[in-house]
């Protein structure tokens, strides 16, 4: 995690001539997890675009964006749970991408990209009433009540995209881009739960879970460009 921190930081303070970009513009980036709500940016909480060339048509690229998530699920428990058991949160998303650049003519590019991004959920709250419900089922009990905490750490995961990008005049241009999003952060649950069994009557006991926070989903940005140069 340091040495992604280290590339990050060696990115922002690098010298204007290596971070210049030929084109700038503004953006609005909506995500849709796979299995969740739909989550908005938080803005102006998004850099993205900061990189390094190497000539014309390839570029290294990194940023920041950070997402209102409104739940998130964890898979590989012990137990099954296609309900959400974390959320509302803030997701921090940091990408680490090759870009490719083609022009197709004078007005159209299209740029391709891919790479690996680092993710981290902050403020969860752990659904304890869908775990509840999960746990109920699991262990087949009348009633369950919890009370439970989570540790989560950074996640990592693969993302590659496409955007394409119009230029109605020379200079100002209308961009589409669509990413993929494809990772996940170990994650571990513990608490309390209590129960009523007809079998066994009243339970209380101590439980502990490991599983995996899910980073799945299609990120649409909508944006205008400006050619700089």
């Amino acid at each position: 995690m340091k040495r992604y921190i280290i590339a990050l930081a060696l990115l922002l303070t690098a010298p204007q001539s290596i971070l210049a970009q030929d084109e700038i513009g503004m953006s609005f980036s909506f995500l849709f997890p796979q299995n969740n709500k739909f989550s908005t940016p938080i803005s102006p909480l998004s850099v993205r675009g900061l990189g390094i060339k190497f000539g014309e048509s390839v570029s290294i690229s990194t940023g920041f964006t950070a997402y209102r998530m409104a739940e998130s699920t964890i898979s590989n428990l012990e137990f099954a749970s296609k309900a959400p058991l974390l959320g509302p949160s803030v997701c921090f998303v940091i990408p680490f991408e090759m870009i490719l650049k083609f022009k197709l003519n004078k007005s159209l590019i299209l740029k391709l990209n891919g790479g690996v991004f680092l993710f981290n959920n902050v403020g969860d709250a752990v659904n304890e009433g869908n775990l509840s419900l999960a746990l109920a089922t699991y262990y087949q009990y009348n009633l369950v009540q919890t009370d439970f905490e989570y540790k989560d750490k950074w996640g990592w995961g693969y993302q590659f995209g496409i955007q394409p990008i119009y230029f109605v005049t020379k200079q100002i241009g209308i961009a589409i881009k669509g990413n993929y999003y494809l990772g996940e952060a170990d994650l571990d649950l513990s608490g309390t739960i209590k129960g009523w069994s007809d079998n066994e009557g009243y339970i209380e006991s101590e439980a502990s879970y490991k599983g995996n926070l899910d980073f799945k989903g299609f990120e649409l940005s909508l944006g205008v460009i400006y050619k700089n140069k």
